[in-house]
């Protein structure tokens, strides 16, 4: 298994619904810690991280990375609002994902956009810096893209 994390630090939000994360994460700003509580969170559209900020955590409150599911709306059904689990645009630094799970996602659980050369421009922008800390997908797929141009890595 993978190591714990420390304790969260700085603003810690504790979410148990999934109205509740959408809102967080649409809230995060630097130096914040989204803790979600055991259980599955059916999303109704894609976490977007979008804007400038860092060091902003999304982990399960459990060191259990299958004790919390973030899930989609599955492989065989229209992508709708939510064909990725986790998408940054913006100017984020230091991202870390931890103890969950991802799973159901028509295209990728994670999506990054990382700094291109048209930074600034509408959907432009992306992240630097991400960690991943025991996050489960049956499939694991972190897609990143920039410039026009894209790869895939895990």
């Amino acid at each position: 298994p993978a190591p714990p994390l420390p304790p969260p630090a700085n603003i810690v939000v504790v979410v148990s619904t999934e109205p509740e994360l959408q809102a967080a994460v649409k809230g995060a700003r630097s130096n914040t810690t989204i803790a979600l509580m055991p259980g599955v969170y059916t999303l109704t559209s894609t976490l977007y991280f979008n804007g400038t900020f860092s060091d902003v955590t999304l982990r399960g409150a459990t060191d259990g990375r299958d004790d919390v599911v973030i899930a989609g709306p599955g492989m065989r059904q229209p992508a709708g609002n939510t064909p990725f689990g986790v998408w940054t645009g913006g100017n984020v630094t230091g991202l870390t994902i931890a103890n969950l799970t991802l799973r159901g996602f028509p295209f990728h659980p994670i999506i990054f956009n990382v700094p291109g050369p048209n930074d600034g421009e509408v959907g432009e922008g992306g992240i630097s810096d991400p960690f991943f800390l025991a996050v489960n997908d049956p499939v694991i797929t972190v897609f990143f893209t920039s410039g026009g141009q894209s790869s895939s890595g895990a």
